[in-house]
Order: structure tokens, then sequence, then C-alpha cells
């Protein structure tokens, strides 16, 4: 399972900015989808209608801190 935790809450946007005001930093949110573009990448969380900039949170996978930009499985412009 992959899950965020609300890190880095003054980056972004703005908008990224106030939509990131709606959760609680160091708990672990689940993600129900991730789309990464060129130049942003918006994650979408379970339960929630938003979705929010990457660059708001850190990655976790089970508990564990992982880099979703050098992953195959989250970023498609790695072959």
């Amino acid at each position: 399972m992959i899950t965020v935790k609300v890190m880095h809450p003054d980056a972004g946007y703005d908008g990224d900015k106030e939509r990131i005001k709606q959760l609680e930093p160091n708990i672990h949110y689940e993600v129900a989808c991730i789309d990464m573009g060129q130049s942003h990448t918006d994650v979408f969380l379970v339960g929630m209608k938003n979705c929010f900039n990457s660059v708001n949170f850190e990655f976790y996978e089970d508990k564990k801190l992982i880099n979703i930009f050098s992953d195959k499985r989250f970023n498609p412009y790695l072959d």
C-alpha cells in the first residue's frame, strides 16, 4: 500500500497550499492514484474528491520512505 504524509505544506502554487490545509501533518493517507506528468504530479487520496500536488508529500510503501520519481511503477517516463 502506498501512503503519503504532508511534509511540505508551503510548497507549490497558492491553490496547492490551500487544498493541503484539509489534511493533518504526520498522518499517513492512503493513495488511490498517482498521475505523473512532465512538470506536475497529481496525487489522489482514498476518500477525497480533489487531487493534491506531489510536492506537498513524502511517499511511503508499507511505512518505508520511497521515491516515486525514480520508480518505474509511478514514473511513466522511465524506461
